[in-house]
């Protein structure tokens, strides 16, 4: 009795603090997702400064190159200029030499006596006139000279030192310019530092994340159990799995499903969309544009609304509910109940509203990438009434227009947002549970068989999964759809952990038939 009454005791505890347990871990975890916002856009932030920083850093070095260049000049000049000023020296000190030489010979003619030259012979004393007027007019001619080049050599001068004030100014420059660099240089590694620090933090709070998450498989299909595969005992296997797209949001089939088991249209979106509430708008003044991708002769005929050819793009710009009416079809087979159709209707309008782009030259292309359009020749009676009756009804969280993803098929239960994209949990895309989707021709795939030697190919042709010699291949992290989130590779080269999704790409990309369609799969050994 006294064991029983302690039990009672603490389940009664229990009770009272769970919820408070519960709450904490679901403060932790927003906490956490603002941390992760945060990082990541430290790292935008960082990684935009490394950028800046390398355009100025060789904005610097380009300018001390041309600095270099220009002082490089600069010497030659000064070279050519010191062996001017060399050799006009050399011809200023041989003119004054000469002009040394006819003083001397002029005072030495001056000081013999004339009256001699007078005595002997008047031709004498002429010729003795002559020579003094002649050197004296030698004299005033190197004068002239003389002047002119001290004149010469004196801008010689200012120039060589004009021509070394601009070097050292240079030289300064260039200096300035290197300890720039240094400074640079060091931002860099700092910033470097920085952009490191803030990835492994991200990485960090991801695995906090995905502990809190504490994401348990709910989805019970039987392959999803089959995580493991040893190469060293198999040496071929075929991948099993279930479903299509990336599995966020309504489910075609599961909509198909639940409208055959009795659902409204607006119980089908409450039930894949959590907590919406189903708002009418006025759309009547609402316009899209839609990129054409398909290769149609006189689109004009195809498509409502008006054909634009801007920039070598054919556009189609029309009211968004006749949009929808080339939609649904599309997306859905017009045979399908009508409430599944109403509901992909509303799902679409929503997408479309959405994904309203103004700023740019078109909001969604004509694919599957958005939504399936083909204008009006696909259009169906069911459809059209599906598009009409749900008129301006759009899906709303907290009063704003939601991302209503859909996709064709879960294979049995839908997945987290951020589970699939790494992205901010929305409550309104959470993973729940399917209704009958066993008439999808995706309920069940299997690829072909794949040997080990065609994995390790597909592995080791990216050198981000490169693991050389192929060992193993375990699952290690799935959604609560089972979807495959995590990977891990392990081979000669070590081992490495990869997204189901870079998985999926890589074998997908070397396979021509029996493909992987989603992350929903397991292993098995043949």
């Amino acid at each position: 009795m006294r064991k029983y009454k302690k039990m009672r005791k603490f389940l009664l505890i229990l009770l009272l603090f769970l919820p408070s347990l519960l709450f904490a871990k679901e403060e932790d975890l927003d906490s956490l997702w603002k941390k992760l916002e945060k990082t990541k856009n430290d790292i935008i932030l960082y990684q935009n400064e490394l950028l800046e920083l390398e355009k100025e850093f060789e904005k610097v070095s380009i300018s001390k190159e041309e600095i270099e260049y220009r002082l490089k000049k600069l010497h030659e000049q000064l070279e050519k200029l010191a062996k001017k000023e060399e050799e006009s020296n050399q011809l200023l000190q041989k003119k004054k030499e000469e002009r040394n030489q006819l003083i001397n010979s002029l005072y030495i003619l001056s000081r013999r006596n004339p009256l001699i030259f007078v005595l002997f012979s008047s031709d004498s004393f002429s010729d003795f006139l002559s020579k003094i007027q002649y050197s004296k007019n030698l004299i005033k001619d190197k004068l002239k000279k003389i002047k002119k080049l001290s004149m010469k050599l004196k801008e010689l001068k200012e120039e060589i030192e004009l021509t070394n004030f601009t070097r050292n100014s240079l030289q300064e420059e260039i200096s300035l310019l290197e300890e720039k660099k240094k400074q640079i240089q060091l931002a860099r590694i700092k910033t470097q530092e920085k952009l490191l620090s803030a990835k492994q933090e991200q990485k960090f709070i991801e695995e906090e994340i995905l502990k809190l998450q504490g994401a348990q498989v709910k989805n019970n299909r039987e392959f999803i159990k089959n995580n493991f595969i040893d190469f060293t005992k198999t040496q071929s296997i075929i991948i099993q799995g279930s479903g299509t797209g990336h599995g966020v949001g309504l489910s075609q089939y599961g909509a198909k499903g639940a409208a055959l088991a009795g659902l409204s249209y607006k119980e089908i979106l409450k039930h894949f969309y959590q907590g919406v509430e189903i708002k009418k708008i006025d759309t009547s003044k609402i316009k899209i544009r839609i990129k054409i991708t398909r290769n149609v002769n006189l689109p004009e005929l195809f498509y409502r609304g008006e054909i634009k050819y801007e920039n070598g793009i054919i556009i189609n710009e029309l009211p968004l509910e006749d949009y929808l009416l080339g939609v649904v079809p599309c997306e859905m087979s017009y045979k399908w109940p009508k409430e599944a159709l109403k509901a992909q209707a509303v799902a679409a309008r929503t997408y479309a509203i959405y994904q309203l782009k103004p700023n740019k030259l078109y909001d969604l292309t004509d694919t599957p990438f958005h939504q399936a359009y083909l204008g009006k020749l696909k259009e169906r009676k069911s459809t059209t009434e599906a598009v009409r009756e749900t008129e301006g009804e759009v899906l709303t969280y907290n009063g704003k227009i939601i991302a209503a993803y859909y996709f064709s098929t879960s294979g049995g239960w839908t997945e987290n947002n951020e589970n699939v994209w790494g992205t901010k949990p929305k409550p309104y895309l959470k993973g729940v549970k399917s209704f009958d989707e066993t008439s999808s021709p995706y309920w069940y795939w299997e690829t072909e068989p794949l040997s080990k030697a065609f994995i390790e190919n597909a592995l080791n042709s990216f050198s981000k999964t490169k693991i050389g010699n192929l060992r193993s291949i375990e699952i290690i992290k799935r959604g609560v759809s089972g979807r495959v989130m995590a990977i891990k590779i392990k081979g000669s080269l070590g081992e490495k952990t990869i997204t189901g999704r870079t998985f999926k790409f890589l074998i997908n990309s070397n396979l021509s038939r029996k493909r992987i369609r989603s992350t929903l799969f397991g292993f098995k050994a043949l």
